[in-house]
């Protein structure tokens, strides 16, 4: 073999090294993005607003539920919200929803704002005024740049179907038999 040959093929797995190891940093650079990504969606905070329901014997109990379900807390710079503010008890005197403003959930910290049952009894739930709109506008720190934002519609309407109602409870058996299905409940809802 000739001594160019020998160059040549030496300049040439040189080449085809020089070609993998820039594949190889330009794979591990997109690797490390996409881990960054994934680390931080897995720790933001996450503020969600949803209902809860219960029918008792006499009324149908609604409350909107404010939540971080994130792994760090939220630090609310607004909250918008329209057509639920006067639904709550003592509407006039407390502004609950306003008072989250500049405020901060922990993980899994969560406000409860009741909604007065006078106040939707034997009403048409699928009118407008009965359809809640909140914007929330979210970051983990107030000096923290990222910011979140998620907004939610919520109708009445679309609980109703889901309401169940409580039993009445007329024998000591009857509460025994409640008393073992509440925690049956509690203990799948754990699992």
């Amino acid at each position: 073999m000739s001594s160019y040959t020998i160059e040549y093929t030496g300049l040439i797995v040189a080449g085809i090294a020089l070609i993998i190891s820039f594949c190889a940093l330009i794979i591990s650079y997109l690797d490390h993005k996409e881990n960054k990504k994934m680390i931080e969606e897995s720790l933001r905070p996450y503020i969600v607003i949803y209902l809860i329901t219960t029918k008792t014997s006499s009324s149908e109990v609604c409350k909107v539920v404010v939540k971080n379900i994130g792994k760090t807390a939220a630090y609310i710079e607004a909250l918008k919200h329209s057509n639920i503010q006067d639904l709550i008890y003592d509407s006039d005197t407390r502004k609950p929803f306003d008072k989250l403003n500049d405020s901060i959930l922990a993980p899994n910290q969560k406000v409860i704002v009741s909604i007065d049952p006078n106040k939707i009894k034997g009403v048409d739930l699928t009118e407008e005024k009965y359809k809640f709109k909140f914007e929330v506008k979210y970051k983990i720190s107030k000096e923290n740049k990222k910011e979140y934002e998620d907004e939610f519609n919520i109708g009445l309407e679309d609980i109703v179907d889901l309401i169940k109602p409580r039993r009445n409870i007329k024998t000591d058996r009857d509460f025994q038999e409640i008393l073992t299905h509440s925690i049956q409940n509690i203990h799948d809802e754990m699992l």
